[in-house]
């Protein structure tokens, strides 16, 4: 675990990136920051968390991060021995969390239940959406403190790192850290004809509001078939819809939902999971 800290006295701000070490976005849009001639009013600490995992360009070493918090000193795994020193470095501060996935283009949030974060500073920040993970989700950093996830775009890309920049710009605007935000305009950010047409744009959501989704359960899937997913995250399937095929047999919709983070790839055990849109967050 690598840590940088900018200005003077305790940080009550922090960025994280490399969480999984198959996600580089936040890492390298957190040395752009750190490289930038920027005056800071408040510390800030930087962290790339998951070194050992980062230079071996795997999503872990022995378990996956963020799934064990709060993990332990003591503990065999090196995640889980991670886990309890990166819980002691961010303690008392507000953290951002930069992640990427195989299923989404775009920038969205993830936010703790009925959490001040996702009333306070989601709405700031460049996303076409703000999810509201299940109980189902244990060991995830979200439920350690004030914390705000983003998954920054598809893993490897040039739009993530980019994506990933522009969010550390407008939550160090949003927590009084930097006097100017740093990125695009967000009307020009979210304007549908230029943001993917899957996406939350297709809501038709005006540029100050960010759409809401609760998770409700994972979909499974099993091992050794082929799944080619039909469906486009955020965007609602109906009843009797047709939203992917397993070894080539359609999986129907029992009831509408809509998929989050839904792809034949990036979950060993899942294929993505269900939700519901509940609200908007309005900045």
């Amino acid at each position: 675990m690598r840590i940088h800290t900018v200005g003077d006295g305790s940080p009550e701000v922090a960025i994280i990136g490399g969480i999984h070490g198959d996600e580089p976005c936040g890492v390298q849009a957190i040395k752009h920051v750190l490289h930038a001639d920027v005056s800071f009013s408040r510390p800030t600490k930087f962290i790339i968390a998951n070194e050992r995992a980062l230079s071996h360009n795997t999503r872990y070493i022995d378990n996956d991060l963020n799934r064990v918090f709060p993990g332990s000193r003591h503990a065999q795994s090196h995640e889980k021995q991670l886990a309890a020193r990166l819980l002691s470095e961010i303690k008392d501060t507000t953290v951002l969390s930069l992640h990427s996935t195989q299923s989404y283009t775009e920038a969205f949030a993830l936010v703790s239940e009925s959490h001040r974060l996702a009333r306070e500073i989601v709405p700031e920040l460049p996303v076409t959406a703000a999810v509201r993970p299940g109980d189902f989700i244990n060991g995830c950093l979200l439920r350690m403190g004030d914390v705000i996830e983003v998954e920054t775009g598809l893993q490897q890309s040039r739009q993530a790192v980019e994506n990933a920049r522009q969010i550390i710009w407008a939550f160090l605007h949003a927590m009084n850290v930097v006097e100017e935000p740093q990125v695009i305009d967000r009307q020009t950010l979210l304007d549908p004809t230029t943001a993917i047409k899957t996406g939350p744009r297709v809501l038709e959501e005006s540029a100050n509001k960010v759409p809401m989704f609760d998770m409700e359960q994972p979909i499974p899937k099993d091992p050794g078939i082929d799944y080619t997913i039909q469906a486009d995250n955020f965007r609602r399937v109906k009843k009797g819809e047709t939203y992917a095929t397993a070894g080539g047999k359609p999986l129907v919709a029992e009831r509408p939902f809509y998929p989050v983070l839904m792809s034949s790839e990036g979950y060993n055990d899942i294929i993505g999971f269900s939700a519901q849109r509940t609200k908007s967050i309005t900045m």
